[in-house]
């Protein structure tokens, strides 16, 4: 008994050793640069899958929970110019140690989506593999399905199928059939982060949801004033909107929430062509 007590503190003295050596040399990689804009340049080589359970010496959940730690510290400090190259890397190393961690694949649906979309999808798809009995995870996966792939059809399913598991609120039964029942991409994004508002305790989620609402209101906002815009002068507002100012529309555009308060709106080009898609359909 005395060997093996012997054997385990050795091995978790080995992973703790391990677990410094990254810490120091991230520290002195990061400060020894001398410009602010070379971290955002940051972006770390990541051990493969196979290689974190060499080196996990079979505590994989342990090393999973940290590398999902150094995530989020890499996700925070890449915010400003949104480049997460090694994003994709890092959440298949935390799923691959730990397929059973729940939250990294919700997260992926939530940000990771935002940069690299299929790949994100895929990360869902596996979390509903390995957790059949989490209802969070097809839901965001109907999320993106609805809004982001602008597939509203697969992405009721995948609110249905949410619904259907055992212990989600019964509110997800009905998404499926609200999402069908609006008609254009804002209103159904609307109605979804409404849903989110009501019925989600998350922290991140609860501040994605409020950050969209307030988004997608300026989008519809700006939108219906655009139609008044093509029906008064026959033709399109410029892409960034400054037309319905400069003819006295709307007195300013509305700061976009998920860029800095005050620097203007900044539209995402998908929304924006399929916005003004549905301007030239209502003319």
């Amino acid at each position: 008994m005395l060997c093996n007590f012997r054997k385990k503190s050795l091995i978790i003295l080995v992973f703790i050793i391990f677990l410094s050596s990254i810490g120091i040399l991230n520290f002195y990689g990061r400060n020894n640069r001398k410009e602010i804009t070379k971290l955002y340049d940051y972006h770390p080589a990541v051990l493969s899958v196979d290689a974190g359970h060499i080196l996990s010496f079979g505590y994989t959940n342990l090393l999973a929970d940290y590398f999902w730690l150094y995530t989020v510290q890499y996700l925070g400090s890449h915010v400003i110019d949104g480049s997460y190259k090694s994003l994709n890397a890092l959440f298949t190393l935390v799923n691959g140690l730990d397929p059973y961690f729940q939250y990294p694949y919700k997260m992926a649906l939530l940000i990771f989506a935002d940069y690299n979309l299929d790949q994100a999808i895929e990360i869902g798809k596996t979390g509903m593999k390995y957790n059949p009995e989490n209802y969070e995870i097809p839901y965001f996966l109907g999320y993106t399905h609805s809004f982001l792939k602008d597939n509203p059809s697969l992405g009721a399913a995948y609110f249905d199928y949410a619904g259907s598991v055992p212990g989600a609120p019964k509110v997800y039964s009905q998404i499926g059939s609200a999402m069908r029942r609006q008609s254009g991409l804002l209103e159904r994004s609307y109605e979804f982060w409404l849903h989110v508002i009501s019925n989600s305790k998350d922290t991140e989620e609860l501040r994605k949801a409020n950050t969209e609402i307030i988004r997608i209101s300026n989008m519809i906002y700006l939108r219906d004033f655009a139609k008044k815009y093509i029906e008064i002068f026959k033709k399109d507002p410029d892409f960034y909107m400054h037309d319905l100012v400069n003819k006295g529309i709307i007195p300013k555009i509305p700061d976009d929430p998920v860029t800095t308060a005050g620097y203007g709106w900044y539209p995402d080009e998908q929304v924006v062509k399929l916005t003004l898609s549905e301007f030239n359909s209502n003319i």
